[in-house]
């Protein structure tokens, strides 16, 4: 079931767009949350395809750097 969240309640946010061609709105707060431990990453939604983008854009970030 989907779950509708307000995002004014969730400032500020990420736009992830996924390999599979749609867009996860994800509040900054979750992440952190998800960093710290908190929150499980299993509570985002379609959570394979956000990590698949997250981590396509963090290799493209590393490799302009410079950095294998």
């Amino acid at each position: 079931m989907t779950r509708i969240t307000e995002l004014n309640d969730h400032r500020a946010h990420y736009c992830i767009p996924t390999p599979d061609g749609k867009a996860h709105v994800v509040p900054e707060a979750m992440i952190e949350n998800i960093i710290s431990g908190k929150i499980s990453i299993d509570d985002v939604d379609d959570r394979d395809q956000v990590i698949r983008a997250i981590l396509k854009d963090w290799l493209n970030i590393k490799l302009r750097e410079g950095r294998h």
